[in-house]
């Protein structure tokens, strides 16, 4: 099933739990927000934002439920709650609607939040391992990383899928996530900005493997055809080795011989 969409529309219908998603999102980054800059302003000590975002520091301090709950929130850096801010906020959440409702009736409910938080505790814990690399250390929030994971996701079952551009000039999805993927990448490393471009690739990594692998869907890309039979093959294989090995771990041996035998044979009862 393919989707054509138009710039301004959104689904037809929408699943409770993308609804709760949607709303718990929205209400956590504006209230964490608003009790950030409070608490700053008022008794000069750190607010939600730092216990909540993901950052080097916080993990060092044993924050370690950050990676679970800095996609909750919205980081409002210097300028605060304004208009950019907002309206940043609130593009986010529209294409969350419209990949997450789309994703959710394809998926069902398991996959469906499984590739959601894959895409934002894997990415971000990746994040974490290169920040000394890079000597770098940025606090990370926002849903972005888990909106690639679900882009990656939308464009494997929907690769000839179009946008609308100006309601008049249709792409292809797989194009367009190309172009969302290079735009952030080359955004990061013209402000020599590392960690970001090491996030967002994790982010695609972990839902082309999810997809791939666990969903069983063929790459929109033929550059990616043999990357995606070596992988499948790798799998297999490994799936055949551990089942050789559960099966070698539970066969009973003979003291005696050395050779495994079956207790139900009827030989030797």
């Amino acid at each position: 099933m393919n989707y054509n969409e138009q710039p301004g529309s959104g689904p037809s219908t929408t699943p409770n739990p993308i609804r709760y998603l949607l709303l718990f999102t929205a209400l956590s980054c504006v209230i964490c927000a608003l009790i950030d800059i409070f608490i700053k302003e008022a008794f000069h000590i750190s607010g939600p934002l730092t216990y909540l975002s993901l950052s080097g520091e916080g993990m060092s301090r044993y924050f370690l439920w950050q990676p679970l709950t800095y996609f909750f929130v919205y980081g409002s850096g210097e300028g605060g709650i304004d208009f950019y801010w907002m309206a940043g906020l609130a593009l986010t959440l529209y294409i969350l609607w419209i990949t997450a409702s789309h994703l959710y009736e394809r998926l069902g409910i398991k996959h469906f939040f499984i590739l959601y938080f894959a895409s934002g505790i894997i990415p971000g814990l990746i994040a974490l391992l290169f920040m000394p690399v890079f000597d770098q250390y940025p606090v990370l929030s926002g849903q972005f990383s888990c909106l690639l994971g679900l882009m990656t996701g939308w464009v494997f079952l929907n690769p000839t899928g179009r946008l609308f551009v100006f309601r008049m000039i249709p792409i292809e999805a797989r194009a367009i996530l190309v172009v969302v993927f290079a735009t952030a990448i080359l955004l990061s490393f013209s402000n020599e900005e590392f960690i970001y471009p090491v996030w967002y690739t994790a982010a695609g990594i972990t839902a082309y493997l999810y997809a791939l692998l666990v969903l069983r869907l063929k790459s929109p890309y033929k550059v990616m055809e043999n990357v995606d039979s070596f992988l499948v093959k790798a799998l297999a294989k490994i799936k055949n080795i551990l089942h050789i090995t559960a099966k070698e771990e539970n066969k009973i041996y003979d003291i005696r011989t050395g050779e495994p035998f079956d207790p139900e044979d009827d030989d030797l009862k």
